[in-house]
């Protein structure tokens, strides 16, 4: 006994739906169970398709396939008796290469306007195979540009898709050509066919296949894949990393110079204290004013327009306290001479002028109170003066005195 029509009809409609025959009084949209028809590697997924979700055009589910609206149009010669188109074919969308996010996009077939049949199954719709979420909607314009109408799965065209090469068949087509499919709605598998799996993972003579633009680093996707994308290149030519987001660094990043082209602001967060420079010699240069606050009191600031500084905190110089002749430091302010103990007068030897900075100050204070009996001299270095002479003498008790250099050869009584 041989199949009858019925079965073979519904065996072969059913298949090529990527589902299984289990009675002939269930449609196609009523199996529940999957099948599929042996094909080669090329056109075999060779990643695993997520579970479906309500996504909006151009959404990728689990990095493998990317929702579409497609682009449908008739076939040449597949019109019926009556002159009516059956067999319309898919298409990219016009606009796939700027809109969509698809790492792959404008290489190989992710092209504009590609046709999905002369892919021979390198595009390809998934199929409700994997989950009946996957089974695609169409429309027709009928109404007016820009307003869509379902064609549902039961309309009396009795319609069906090929999910591998994307041709829509319609068995009935409508007698108002205007209600022919414009487009369908399904996810495009975007990731690697098996072939350029085992291609890729082959020793030796093996290649894997890149993603993204010219000079986009490759990176793992996940499930041994690979990708590229156009926010991190490197261009060989100039030898320059261009990296366009966000970079964290949990390390220590090392470089020659850096430069900083644009910025709005530039923030130091650290809690504790921050350093800047490691050496005597290193110089730290700002531009504008500078602010130092103690929670939100302002105590010290450097007005660079109005060229003043003001302070809200007290001072503290540094003293150096002295008994006997001593050689005065660059980083003395206060010499604090005590002449209650000495025998003799004592003798402030002022540092060389040319080693001071322009308007450096030092303030020698007899702080013994017998400078009468014990004479304080400041004496300059050879070929320098104080007020046009070489040394001053102190001979009052209790006396002081101010200097403040031109930081050349010269000191001044203030």
């Amino acid at each position: 006994m041989a199949l009858n029509d019925s079965a073979k009809i519904n065996l072969a409609l059913k298949k090529i739906q990527g589902k299984a025959q289990t009675s002939n009084q269930k449609d196609v949209f009523n199996e529940s169970l999957g099948s599929n028809v042996s094909i080669g590697a090329a056109t075999i997924f060779g990643k695993t398709i997520p579970t479906p979700a309500s996504s909006s055009y151009y959404t990728i589910v689990g990095e493998t396939v990317e929702m579409l609206r497609f682009q449908v149009s008739p076939i040449a010669g597949t019109k019926d008796s009556s002159g009516l188109f059956q067999g319309f074919e898919l298409k990219l969308p016009s606009n796939y290469e700027s809109v969509s996010s698809n790492p792959r996009r404008g290489t190989g077939n992710f092209v504009n306007n590609k046709v999905l049949n002369t892919t021979n199954g390198a595009l390809q719709i998934v199929p409700p195979s994997f989950n009946s979420g996957y089974t695609v909607k169409a429309y027709h314009t009928s109404s007016g540009a820009g307003v869509t109408t379902e064609i549902t799965p039961l309309d009396a065209r009795d319609w069906v898709l090929d999910y591998f090469n994307g041709i829509v068949f319609q068995q009935d087509p409508p007698s108002n050509a205007a209600e022919n499919p414009v487009f369908v709605d399904g996810f495009l598998y975007i990731k690697e066919f098996v072939n350029e799996l085992l291609t890729s993972s082959a020793g030796g003579g093996g290649s894997a296949s890149a993603q993204g633009p010219t000079g986009a680093l490759q990176f793992h996707t996940g499930s041994s894949g690979i990708s590229g994308s156009a926010n991190l290149t490197f261009l060989t030519a100039s030898s320059t990393l261009f990296l366009t987001g966000t970079l964290v660094v949990s390390g220590t990043i090392e470089a020659n110079t850096f430069e900083i082209i644009s910025t709005t602001i530039t923030e130091i967060n650290q809690s504790g204290s921050t350093a800047f420079g490691d050496t005597n010699d290193d110089t730290h240069h700002f531009t504008g004013s500078l602010s130092i606050f103690s929670s939100s009191t302002d105590l010290f600031t450097v007005d660079v327009q109005s060229k003043s500084t003001k302070i809200k905190t007290g001072l503290s110089y540094n003293r150096t306290a002295i008994t006997s002749n001593y050689t005065v430091l660059k980083t003395d302010y206060y010499v604090g001479i005590d002449t209650a103990t000495p025998s003799s007068q004592i003798t402030a030897s002022l540092p060389n002028a040319n080693t001071l900075n322009d308007g450096q100050t030092f303030v020698f204070k007899d702080e013994g109170g017998s400078a009468g009996t014990h004479n304080i001299v400041i004496s300059a270095s050879s070929g320098q003066t104080i007020d046009n002479q070489n040394k001053v003498i102190l001979e009052s008790s209790n006396a002081s005195l101010t200097l403040y250099t031109d930081g050349s050869a010269k000191f001044f009584i203030v």
